[in-house]
């Protein structure tokens, strides 16, 4: 299991240091599945000390195809209904988002 996060990881131990900005590049292609529940709704929001892109949602599903062996499989937990962002909390899909998110070449 391998779980991510939008910080930045520094170790006390010297020896580890991680930035989940070079994961995707490590493990091109190399998950059977990927499963993501009530996260990418809040991507580029900044709720959580990420940077503020306003569509910060589309580029992690983007980055979650690149991860994805061919063929491979992504569970999807999102809010759907009207197309809404709520403050800086979440977004919530609807008929115009989230076609968009599901626009890319894998997924």
């Amino acid at each position: 299991m391998t779980n991510l996060f939008f910080f930045v990881f520094v170790s006390l131990s010297a020896k580890f240091y991680f930035r989940p900005s070079l994961f995707r590049i490590s493990y091109f292609n190399s998950f059977d599945f990927v499963a993501s529940f009530s996260s990418i709704e809040h991507s580029g929001l900044g709720r959580y000390n990420d940077p503020l892109d306003p569509i910060g949602d589309i580029r992690e599903m983007q980055k979650i195809s690149c991860m994805l062996k061919p063929g491979g499989l992504f569970f999807l937990g999102i809010p759907v209904g009207q197309d809404d962002v709520g403050h800086n909390c979440h977004r919530t899909y609807g008929r115009i988002r989230l076609p968009m998110m599901f626009a890319g070449e894998y997924i």
